[in-house]
């Protein structure tokens, strides 16, 4: 009698199960990375697209383009949190300073005031940021910093602005 040797090729249930077990574990591991990774995302698309970050880059930007058309000669700094500059409506046929914009503080909101000198009862208010912590206005030579902290979510953002002034 000759015994014939069988190959058996495929696999057995044992080595089946250890393959998928291994499948199951990398694809838990891939899914726990795949939702930690949608969190931050979500978290820095909302810091980025929330009314934090837009209201510290309205502020910032106009401050900048509001100060950098005033006049290095004068300005007035009232309060840490309150400051005015003033400048001509137009700079090349204006006789003197004629243009004011005041930032300020109040009630945990930044506003602009703009306005015309000599008449001072009938100015623009605009509401500029929310929920500001803190906002102080500073004085270097030939231009003015704003460091405005806004705080309505877990994490403050602060925004420091710097403008030269242009103007005599």
């Amino acid at each position: 009698m000759t015994h014939r040797r069988h190959s058996r090729s495929g696999l057995t249930l044992i080595e089946l199960m250890v393959t998928m077990l291994l499948c199951s574990i990398l694809l838990i591991s891939l899914s726990i990375i795949m939702l930690e990774s949608q969190r931050g995302w979500r978290r820095a698309y909302n810091q980025i697209h929330g009314g934090q970050a837009s209201d510290a880059m309205v502020a910032k930007t106009t401050f900048e383009i509001i100060v950098r058309k005033a006049t290095r000669l004068q300005y007035q700094i009232d309060a840490p949190d309150d400051m005015r500059v003033f400048y001509y409506s137009d700079w090349f046929n204006a006789p003197q300073l004629d243009r004011y914009s005041r930032f300020y503080c109040q009630d945990g909101s930044l506003y602009v005031e703009h306005g015309q000198l000599g008449n001072m009862n009938s100015p623009s208010t605009v509401l500029l940021a929310t929920d500001v912590s803190q906002a102080v206005f500073r004085a270097w030579p030939g231009a003015l910093q704003m460091i405005l902290t806004i705080n309505n979510s877990p994490k403050p953002l602060t925004v420091a602005a710097t403008a030269v002034m242009h103007n005599q």
